[in-house]
């Protein structure tokens, strides 16, 4: 037994032969189904293309944002190097004054022990010539002491400090102390 209102293959009722008016209705009503799945589709592809939209809206500030940022970390790093060229300059300067000041110390350093050394010879030259000094002060008086009490010493001047005379054979010389 065939239930009511159950359709065959060709959406008629059970039992009965398609019409043209049937199959017209079932036409229509399929036609009906797929306007209204592919509006249905239509819809879902709306929406997904606003999806979209807000996507690349989304995307292209956000692309925006990094050219800006990208581009201000391009100005920072031409400045950092322009900043690291006038350094290094700055640090090739100073290098060769550096060395430039070297070379003088090195030279000055020889300088001053020259000097040094000048210093000390001449030094040690004057306590030869003040020995030298008090020997020959010693010998004087030893000459004085000798020649005066025979009455040959004579003294040269009346100064506070006397220059006196030397007595070398047939010459007197002056000598000053």
């Amino acid at each position: 037994m065939v239930a009511i209102g159950a359709k065959n293959e060709q959406g008629c009722p059970s039992g009965h032969m398609p019409t043209k008016a049937d199959s017209q209705t079932r036409k229509l009503e399929l036609a009906k189904e797929n306007w209204l799945n592919s509006l249905q589709e239509c819809k879902e592809l709306l929406e997904q293309l606003r999806q979209h939209s807000k996507e690349k809206t989304s995307l292209e500030l956000t692309i925006a944002e990094l050219n800006e940022r990208n581009s201000i970390a391009n100005e920072k790093v031409d400045k950092l190097k322009h900043d690291n060229s006038k350094l290094k300059l700055d640090l090739e300067n100073n290098t060769t004054q550096l060395n430039e000041l070297r070379a003088r110390n090195v030279s000055l350093e020889r300088g001053v022990e020259k000097v040094k050394r000048s210093r000390d010879r001449l030094k040690a030259r004057l306590r030869i010539a003040l020995q030298w000094a008090q020997k020959l002060e010693e010998g004087q008086a030893n000459l004085q002491s000798t020649w005066m009490p025979l009455g040959v010493w004579k003294p040269l001047s009346n100064t506070k400090r006397l220059k006196c005379a030397v007595y070398m054979p047939g010459i007197w010389k002056k000598s000053i102390n």
